[in-house]
């Protein structure tokens, strides 16, 4: 006994087994994300003239030339109920949508499911 440290095999297998265990499925979703990262900024800043560039760069100008004219629709409609007991009745409720003006009279573009049944908009 000259001070040495004596490990079994088997302990130490089943440490670094637990070990491996214990880090891989993080180390794997590090490494993986590494790599998805990568593959989405060679795609961001890759060259002006990509499909994927020039669509995105379309959205953000599309976006930025309709932004002004979208509108959000409040408006109160009549819906049926059911209540605990069994009881029906039809009471108000509120539906949100969007839209957008079509032209300079204030005139409003939207779906009808936004405004079906409303009493108010």
């Amino acid at each position: 006994m000259g001070g040495t440290l004596r490990v079994r095999p088997a302990y130490l297998t089943l440490g670094i087994t637990g070990l491996v265990l214990w880090l891989g499925p993080d180390f794997a979703a590090k490494v993986e994300y590494a790599r998805t990262k990568a593959k989405v900024e060679a795609l961001r800043d890759g060259p002006a003239d990509t499909p994927l560039k020039m669509a995105s760069d379309a959205g953000v100008l599309l976006t930025q030339q309709v932004s002004p004219s979208v509108v959000h629709i409040t408006a109160i409609v009549e819906a049926p109920f059911v209540d605990g007991r069994g009881r029906t009745g039809r009471r108000e409720e509120v539906s949100n949508g969007s839209g957008w003006v079509w032209d300079e009279d204030g005139h409003i573009i939207t779906n009808e499911h936004v405004i079906r049944g409303a009493k108010s908009i």
